[in-house]
């Protein structure tokens, strides 16, 4: 689940510039909040299987 390059390229572009737009930042936040719920995902499915063992 690495983030590949165009998603590092398209956050740090938006971080790098000092006055983002604010479409952008929404942009970015509504990216960052789907990774953010795959992980959370990702994180209940792995204490499954630990509870399992």
């Amino acid at each position: 689940m690495e983030p590949n390059d165009q998603e590092l390229s398209f956050y740090s572009k938006h971080t790098k510039d000092k006055n983002p737009s604010v479409n952008d930042l929404q942009e970015t936040i509504k990216r960052l909040e789907q990774k953010i719920q795959l992980f959370q995902g990702e994180l209940n499915r792995l204490k499954d299987v630990q509870k399992k063992r």
